[in-house]
């Protein structure tokens, strides 16, 4: 289901990695994958920060995408859908997927952001070995309706590494800033090939601290 949080801190200071440099292809960043569900994003971030004695607060909030319903507003391009039920997800019972051998298919959502603020998208993707152009980005949307081009994004290739302590999903994260804008389009998806590959998606969220 999808989930808005706001949490408060003291004013922080990079750790030796900061928040913008995580990214634990290995799973470790949610633990196992036994009931370990979003929330564990924003505890990484805020726990990427330490403290600063008599410093001004600051917040995060953050929105869960989790895929444990079809009412969280993803719509599909090309060969995309849900899968529900059927023990492929990373956590819970449902999971996003797109396959294809040829075109642009997607899994695509709207996310709220706070302006000007430091933000993060991450999330958990397992994909075939055969996969050459999949992507997870971020764009933003300007005052006509018209798409930026991407903020951040992974690019993802085959073979997907190996991490069986979480069903080979793998988490991936990427840092942007939306300037003046308050959403932002999320996606996952992948350009056919000629081959026949796929990209499954999971346990998304996007962060903002301010």
């Amino acid at each position: 289901m999808l989930r808005t949080k706001t949490a408060t801190r003291p004013a922080t200071r990079p750790a030796s990695r900061p928040a913008t440099e995580v990214e634990a292809r290995s799973g470790t960043a949610f633990g196992t994958r036994a009931g370990v569900k979003l929330a564990a994003v924003l505890l990484l971030i805020t726990g990427a920060l330490v403290a600063a004695p008599g410093a001004a607060q600051a917040s995060v909030t953050q929105t869960q995408f989790t895929f444990e319903s079809t009412a969280e507003g993803w719509w599909f391009g090309g060969n995309a859908n849900y899968d529900l039920g059927r023990g492929l997800a990373h956590t819970g019972i449902g999971n996003g997927w797109a396959r294809n051998y040829t075109g642009w298919n997607s899994m695509n959502n709207w996310a709220h952001v706070v302006p000007g603020a430091q933000c993060y998208l991450g999330g958990w993707l397992r994909h075939s070995n055969t996969i050459t152009g999949g992507y997870f980005s971020v764009r933003g949307v300007n005052g006509d309706g018209s798409l930026t081009v991407p903020l951040n994004e992974v690019h993802l290739t085959g073979p997907n590494p190996s991490n069986p302590a979480n069903a080979n999903y793998n988490y991936y994260n990427v840092a942007f800033n939306p300037g003046w804008r308050s959403r932002v389009l999320i996606y996952v998806g992948l350009w056919g090939n000629g081959q026949d590959s796929w990209i499954q998606a999971d346990d998304i969220a996007v962060s903002c601290v301010y």
